[in-house]
Order: C-alpha cells, then structure tokens, then sequence
C-alpha cells in the first residue's frame, strides 16, 4: 500500500519505561519512511494522531466507539 494515500497511515508503537518510578517513553515509526517520532506523553501522541487524520479536535459521544 502506498504511503502517500493522505486516508492510510501506519506506524509502529512502542511503550516503554526502565522502572514503575519512571515515566512511560513513546515512540511512533513510519515503517514506510522510517521516520521515528518521541512524544514525551500519551496526550501529545494522541494530538499527533488526531492532526495526521484531520481530527483535531476531542472526540465527542458520537466519535466514541461503543462499548
């Protein structure tokens, strides 16, 4: 698949931390570009994300997936 479809994006997560007293560290690889994006946290990814597929704005109750 290509990776200029402006509706398809694809990344590689990872979660990590050395120890519970320090903080989680993220990153995001574009295995396309091998681009690798740090965020110091959850919230940052989450705006990341929410640029890259022209969300960015807080989901609402329709947005949320049901449980």
């Amino acid at each position: 698949m290509s990776s200029d479809r402006p509706d398809y994006h694809v990344y590689l997560l990872r979660l990590w931390r050395d120890d519970e007293a320090t903080p989680w560290r993220i990153q995001a690889e574009d295995p396309h570009t091998d681009e690798v994006l740090a965020f110091p946290d959850l919230e940052d990814l989450f705006t990341f994300l929410r640029r890259r597929t022209g969300r960015d704005t807080f989901p609402t109750e329709d947005d949320r997936p049901g449980l």
